[in-house]
């Protein structure tokens, strides 16, 4: 549904059957402009197989000054193939106020931006100058900023991230089956959790190990 300047969008699959030639972006989703007003809410939407030739935002380019709202929802297999100007490759928000976009409960992936040079972003570029980026519970899976040949060309694989606040976060939510190495119960409530994390590339070699 629309309300004013609000746009909602729920279990809903969006996908291009051509190449966009928005000199914006947004091959599946394009969503205001940096001197319009509005806010999208997408949730349990999958978008999909999308591509932008000539701006950002494979998937979704969003430049209003408003927020951006994924949850649930799956962003897969979108290029914003542009060599100059292809950022965020799955997701490009860019926001002058304290607006937010906030990623929860879903899958970023198979994503690819083609811009040559650093903050790329092929899951996600975000730059919220005064605002805010969340993002909980969300996969980032096989996302480039990357040649069609896959040959790196910028920086920021998963999240290209310029201005305002960052804050990622995963946090358990059951015990589904959860048990430590050595069969012990895994605890709920606990103060503070850790996870070894391994950042991988395109081969599946391990470049570096973190504890979170």
């Amino acid at each position: 549904d629309q309300t004013g300047r609000r746009l909602r969008l729920h279990h809903t699959r969006a996908r291009a059957e051509r190449l966009t030639t928005r000199p914006f972006g947004g091959g599946g989703i394009i969503c205001g402009d940096s001197n319009g007003a509005g806010t999208l809410t997408l949730n349990g939407v999958t978008v999909d197989g999308n591509t932008a030739t000539q701006g950002p935002g494979g998937g979704i380019a969003s430049g209003a000054r408003g927020n951006l709202t994924i949850t649930n929802s799956t962003i897969s297999n979108n290029t914003a193939s542009s060599t100059s100007s292809g950022e965020g490759g799955g997701v490009y928000f860019l926001a002058q106020g304290p607006e937010q976009l906030t990623i929860t409960n879903s899958t970023i992936s198979g994503n690819r931006a083609g811009r040559t040079g650093a903050n790329v972003g092929g899951g996600v570029y975000a730059s919220a100058i005064g605002g805010a980026t969340t993002i909980q519970r969300t996969h980032f899976v096989n996302n480039r900023a990357a040649d069609t040949l896959r040959a790196p060309t910028g920086q920021g694989g998963a999240i290209a991230h310029l201005n305002g606040t960052l804050n990622v976060s995963w946090i358990r939510r059951v015990r589904y089956g959860g048990l430590w190495r050595d069969g012990g119960d895994v605890p709920l409530g606990e103060t503070d959790e850790r996870y070894d994390v391994e950042v991988v590339d395109a081969e599946g070699a391990i470049v570096r190990t973190a504890t979170v």
